[in-house]
């Protein structure tokens, strides 16, 4: 990811792990790096958590786990909140606070993801200019070729002291590779699932199992070598 990061020239990349805080060094090969953890919430929707370096307890309301947040002195931000699939908007739980209850407690709102539809970006980006929350991006990257897919180019370097202030003059930017990207993977996974269950490669747990580590393992392989070959850099 760094040596990814540093071709496409960004300055710094943020690591948030799936309910694992990043605990690793902060700098690498010039490349500055923001701690974080991306926690799921009760209902499956995603919070973004920015300058922390604890694990949060998963699976809890966004008012608890944003509550956890700030104690530590961290940044709360809605990922990718109108996503089909662990947006929180779109999956909160019954018994969660009204979406307008959200904005006073959140610290800001990912509408620059890599992962989401133009309809997705687009509500998320009204819903911040509604709320005049700052906005962040991220490349959503589950492999080194996606890195700098989705990004904010800011003025001066963040830290956790001018983090919001910064982002407000940002600029959010996602690559047009990302629409690429998402639309091919969408399209092979469909197939590649379909054909599985034609031919009952997947009726059991270990056959499902079996058939990810070596069909669908294989697929986003192959897939970020082709990522990895695209070139840009975002100083230019």
């Amino acid at each position: 990811i760094i040596r990814m990061a540093k071709r496409r020239g960004l300055d710094g990349i943020a690591i948030t792990d799936h309910n694992k805080c990043y605990k690793g060094p902060l700098e690498m090969d010039g490349i500055k790096i923001i701690p974080g953890i991306e926690i799921t919430l009760k209902g499956s929707g995603h919070l973004l958590a920015y300058f922390i370096r604890d694990d949060i307890e998963p699976r809890r309301s966004l008012v608890e786990t944003v509550e956890d947040v700030k104690r530590i002195g961290g940044y709360a931000v809605l990922a990718h909140p109108y996503r089909e699939s662990h947006g929180w908007i779109k999956n909160r739980s019954d018994d969660d606070i009204s979406v307008e209850a959200a904005l006073e407690i959140i610290d800001g709102i990912e509408t620059g993801n890599a992962s989401v539809s133009c309809d997705e970006y687009k509500e998320a980006v009204d819903l911040a200019k509604r709320s005049r929350l700052v906005e962040t991006a991220g490349s959503d990257l589950h492999m080194p070729g996606q890195a700098g897919f989705a990004t904010v180019r800011v003025k001066e370097e963040l830290n956790r002291d001018n983090f919001i202030d910064v982002l407000r003059e940002g600029q959010v930017i996602v690559r047009e590779e990302s629409k690429a990207f998402r639309d091919e993977v969408r399209v092979g996974k469909k197939m590649i699932t379909k054909l599985a269950r034609k031919s009952g490669l997947i009726r059991s747990e270990f056959t499902k199992r079996l058939f990810f580590s070596l069909v669908i393992k294989n697929f986003f392989r192959f897939k970020n070598i082709q990522l990895e070959r695209i070139d840009f850099n975002l100083k230019n």
